[in-house]
């Protein structure tokens, strides 16, 4: 006989439904969301207020993990006006409190990948998508219309980050590098 758990074990929520590249195989463009009056709502950053009342709802029940992430690039997101809350780095501190295992998923072209370092992310993929400037082009356009340089520049990043957490000795974040499966990969 099978049973319905009381409350969920795992919890995938996206903190921006914003992008800063346009890959041809995401549907970030087309999925469209919505409150809970039903009124579309266009993309953007997840409430602290939303995601801190996440967090006290799981307190106390046994959830072992959160996915901090879903087509959105996570590290985009910030607090707004008359928040306290920086950027992503503190959301991943706030659930690492509540879960056992918090991860997260980025194209690693953000400036600020050292903010997860100290807060108890457990898991980071960075998909990089290509090995050459012309496949990563093709896979990881950017949002931007002209923007030279995007493939070094990640490389560049994700190059310092590694350097970074290796050279502070850091155990975790667990990292992974993803490329996708398809033709020009």
């Amino acid at each position: 006989e099978r049973k319905v758990i009381g409350f969920p074990r795992y919890f995938i929520i996206e903190p921006a439904s914003v992008c800063n590249k346009r890959c041809p195989f995401c549907p970030i463009d087309i999925v469209e969301r919505y409150d809970e009056s039903g009124q579309a709502v266009p993309p953007g950053l997840m409430r602290w207020s939303d995601f801190s009342k996440l967090m006290d709802e799981c307190r106390g029940e046994r959830v072992y993990g959160i996915s901090l992430y879903q087509l959105g690039e996570s590290m985009l997101w910030s607090g707004r006006a008359g928040c306290d809350r920086i950027d992503i780095g503190d959301m991943i501190r706030a659930a690492s409190v509540a879960f056992p295992v918090v991860n997260l998923s980025t194209n690693g072209d953000v400036a600020n990948l050292h903010r997860v370092l100290d807060t108890g992310l457990s898991d980071l993929i960075i998909s990089i998508d290509g090995l050459t400037e012309d496949v990563y082009l093709q896979n990881r356009p950017s949002a931007k219309s002209n923007d030279p340089g995007a493939f070094n520049r990640t490389i560049e990043r994700v190059r310092n980050f590694l350097a970074l957490k290796e050279q502070q000795r850091h155990d975790g974040p667990w990292v992974r590098i993803q490329i996708i499966n398809n033709a020009s990969t």
